[in-house]
C-alpha cells in the first residue's frame, strides 16, 4: 500500500510539473561547480520522476559538471502563486 501511495504522490508532481514546463534552476552551494541559477523548460518526466530539462546554460559552465550533484527545480504558476519545489 505504500507503493501505491508514493506512486500515487508522483503522479501528482509529474502532472504539475508537466502542467507548469518552466522553473527555477538552483544548484547546492558548491563553489566548485560554479553553475548559475537558470531558466529550464521541461521535456519529460519519467515514470521514476527523473526531470528532463532544456537551459540555456552556455558551454563556460557544463565543462564543469563531469558527476551528479544536488539541484532544484522550482516550479510556480504566477496567477496561482503556488509554489511546487
Amino acid at each position: 500500500m505504500r507503493y501505491f501511495h508514493q506512486d500515487k504522490n508522483l503522479d501528482f508532481l509529474k502532472g504539475k510539473i508537466n502542467d507548469i514546463k518552466i522553473a527555477l534552476f538552483k544548484t547546492e552551494l558548491n563553489p566548485e561547480l560554479q553553475l548559475p541559477n537558470n531558466i529550464i523548460q521541461t521535456l519529460k518526466v519519467e515514470d521514476d520522476g527523473t526531470v528532463w530539462f532544456f537551459t540555456s546554460c552556455n558551454n563556460r559552465h557544463t565543462e564543469n559538471v563531469d558527476s551528479s550533484f544536488s539541484a532544484y527545480l522550482s516550479y510556480q504558476k504566477k496567477e496561482q502563486a503556488r509554489a511546487c519545489t
